[in-house]
């Protein structure tokens, strides 16, 4: 019986290597098999762990026709010169802009200064309008008060700012000042008689001062 099954597995083998040998064979002839494939067969036979094949894809180069070479270079070129021009257009737009920013500040500079002269001769011409307006009423008081009762000039001039009064009193004659000054009897008037004499002592020091540097 042993001898029997002995028999059977040699011929299974048998079998099998002729099989093995056969679709070798086969695959060799028709190209299926090459040699990296036969030592991963062999090798898985007998029991053995290769790393796994991968075949190898080769990647057929394409050939560029002169016609094709070519083309791809104008393409490039007129992309290229497409860029040039943008980029020259967009900085003569730039420049332009910078030009007409600089011309508005230029503009801008010579209004604001036509602005302020006209402003100053406007505001100079007001003053002198105002000074002569003064001057005018100035004189025209001067007069009043030099005309009219020592006693009613006092009244006035004791409401009035003592400034005030004191050029009145610096620009009028000597004695009609004095006059005016000794209506200044009440006692609350004293007071103010004392301040107007000291202001109208400086007054006519600081005139007779400004005088001299005149007529130097």
């Amino acid at each position: 019986m042993g001898k029997k099954l002995l028999i059977a597995l040699g011929v299974l083998v048998s079998l099998h290597v002729v099989a093995l040998v056969g679709l070798a064979i086969v695959g060799l002839v028709g190209g299926k098999f090459d040699h990296e494939k036969m030592k991963q067969y062999i090798a898985t036979w007998n029991g053995e762990i290769l790393v796994p094949y991968v075949e190898e894809v080769k990647v057929e180069e394409v050939v560029e026709s002169p016609q094709d070479a070519k083309a791809r270079i104008a393409k490039a070129q007129f992309d290229n010169e497409m860029m040039t021009r943008d980029l020259e257009k967009n900085t003569q737009n730039l420049q332009n802009l910078q030009f007409a920013v600089e011309q508005a500040r230029i503009q801008l500079a010579k209004e604001q200064e036509k602005f302020i002269a006209e402003r100053d001769a406007f505001e100079n011409k007001i003053a002198e309008h105002n000074d002569k307006v003064k001057s005018e009423g100035f004189q025209k008081a001067l007069k009043y008060y030099s005309n009219i009762k020592s006693k009613l000039v006092k009244e006035d001039f004791m409401v009035m700012p003592e400034d005030e009064v004191v050029r009145y009193l610096g620009e009028m004659k000597a004695d009609i000042a004095t006059e005016i000054l000794n209506n200044f009897k009440a006692p609350n008037e004293q007071a103010k008689r004392v301040l107007l004499q000291k202001m109208l002592n400086d007054y006519k020091t600081i005139e007779v001062a400004n005088n001299k540097t005149g007529d130097n």
